[in-house]
């Protein structure tokens, strides 16, 4: 059997850039929790204040993210 090799996960993946800025439209953002992701499926969706909301909250996801 291999043995796993150690590496950074920064060299195999791209982290999305996409955050929300001034400029953003919107005074609600629908907000997903780590702990709303259960048996791999998403189980709610927050709505959120914008200005109430966590800057971990202001990421940006598209279509082909992966959550």
């Amino acid at each position: 059997m291999k043995e796993w090799k150690k590496v950074k996960l920064g060299e195999y993946i791209i982290t999305n850039p996409n955050n929300i800025n001034k400029d953003y439209s919107f005074s609600t953002i629908f907000y997903l929790d780590t702990g709303s992701i259960t048996s791999n499926q998403i189980s709610e969706l927050q709505l959120m204040p914008l200005d109430k909301s966590p800057s971990r909250a202001k990421r940006l996801v598209k279509d082909g993210d992966i959550i």
